[in-house]
């Protein structure tokens, strides 16, 4: 999703309206320690969207000053670098060492109950908006300076939360194992919260809620007197209004709930990204075994049957063993190629093909036992085939000419063909034909 297309002008707010903002702290020289209990935190403590900490560093002890307290990291603030021409942002996180953010950099600081900001400034198309306006509103003829003045009044668009949520995250892709189970627990406590706000009310909680209205009309339902007609067409007024208000808030908290679960599903997704890149680096095993290419013959630089038939016998034979994964689009030496070379004009006609070649080459079929999805490593999409083993029947490759059907197993790391009589006696000793 761009955001190049300008909403309209009521779609803005500044970021005054959606955040406090508040100004680093200056110690003064002698207050500075090469060691202390914070570390003074500026623009060349964030690299890569992450905090590090250099020989350099600067740290300081308590400081009895309200501008040291307001200045203090806490999690979930958005530092933003302000001295010279190049903007930095970095979210600080609950494990980072304790910090003072200094006067090179300013605080974005917004509550729990309204983090938009937060989320908006985690995508990468929103940081660089962010970033962009940021430069421009940029001031100073020696020195540049992003004034907190000029932080405030940048404009940030408010997009829905179901189109927030298909923006890239920006700290996804480079976060560590440990950084996105932390990020996904707390997205799951958030979501709990909102699951339990959006709990139907009881009978009880309307009667309770009604009974704590004060109606002052003349009656009520709770009142031993008769409630006049005026009385009645206002508490009718009124439960209506609240009846508005509660669904209102029960749609905001909806699109919340989806906003939540489309990243935790979006880290669920990295991690196992990590996983399969971490055991690419280990090579190819018993379960695990490489293709370059679906249908691309590297070396001739054609399409090639030959290719597609070392695919399928791979896949068959994990499934007549004890299932695999297959990556196409990484080399046997363990780089990334991805599948631009197998020349599919997108994604879904890449798996179409494999899906074809599939169901007319391997039989019977194998649509319960296999799956496949394409995935992203080092910015190249290669297609991860996940093979279950056959319980029940033995998997037979076709040929693509007039020839016998073949049967494979694994040995190793490694494809092998049995012969019909083996084949047989093997199906018989390790599948379980009608079961």
């Amino acid at each position: 999703m761009e955001l190049g297309s300008q909403p309209m002008k009521s779609q803005f707010k500044t970021l005054a309206e959606l955040a406090s903002i508040t100004p680093g702290f200056s110690p003064k020289p002698d207050e500075r320690r090469k060691t202390g209990r914070y570390l003074l935190l500026g623009g060349r403590n964030i690299k890569d969207g992450k905090l590090v900490t250099t020989s350099a560093d600067a740290y300081v002890d308590e400081i009895d000053r309200e501008s040291f307290r307001r200045a203090m990291a806490h999690p979930g603030d958005i530092i933003v670098s302000t001295l010279f021409d190049r903007r930095k942002l970095y979210q600080y996180a609950e494990n980072d060492p304790p910090a003072v953010v200094n006067s090179s950099c300013a605080i974005i600081r917004a509550g729990r109950e309204s983090d938009y900001i937060a989320s908006y400034l985690r995508t990468i198309a929103g940081q660089k908006d962010f970033l962009d306006k940021a430069t421009q509103a940029t001031g100073g003829a020696f020195i540049p300076r992003l004034s907190v003045k000029s932080l405030a009044s940048i404009q940030i668009p408010i997009i829905p939360v179901a189109e927030l949520a298909q923006l890239s995250d920006v700290g996804i892709g480079s976060a560590s194992d440990n950084e996105l189970l932390a990020i996904k627990a707390d997205l799951l406590s958030n979501l709990q919260e909102l699951t339990e706000q959006n709990k139907p009310l009881t009978p009880v909680d309307v009667l309770m809620n009604l009974k704590s209205t004060r109606e002052p009309l003349g009656g009520g339902l709770f009142s031993r007197e008769r409630p006049t007609d005026k009385g009645l067409l206002a508490m009718k007024a009124d439960l209506a209004q609240k009846d508005d208000e509660i669904a209102r808030l029960r749609d905001e908290n909806q699109r919340l709930e989806e906003f939540y679960m489309d990243r935790i599903r979006a880290i669920s997704e990295q991690i196992e990204v990590n996983t399969l890149a971490s055991r690419i680096k280990h090579g190819e095993t018993a379960t695990l075994e490489f293709k370059s290419s679906l249908r691309w013959n590297i070396k001739t630089q054609k399409n090639d049957p030959n290719i597609e038939n070392a695919v399928l016998k791979t896949i068959a034979a994990f499934c007549n063993t004890n299932g695999g994964e297959l990556l196409i689009g990484v080399a046997d030496d363990k780089s990334i190629l991805g599948i631009d070379h197998d020349g599919f004009p997108n994604d879904d006609r890449f798996q179409l093909h494999l899906r074809n070649i599939l169901v007319e080459r391997l039989i019977p079929s194998v649509a319960d036992l296999v799956r496949y999805e394409m995935v992203s490593i080092d910015g190249k999409k290669i297609c991860h085939v996940t093979c279950n083993q056959s319980k029940k029947r033995g998997i037979w490759l076709r040929n693509n000419n007039a020839g016998p059907e073949r049967f494979y197993v694994r040995v190793g790391p490694s494809s092998t063909e049995l012969a019909p009589p083996e084949a047989v006696e093997y199906i018989i000793g390790h599948l379980h034909e009608g079961a």
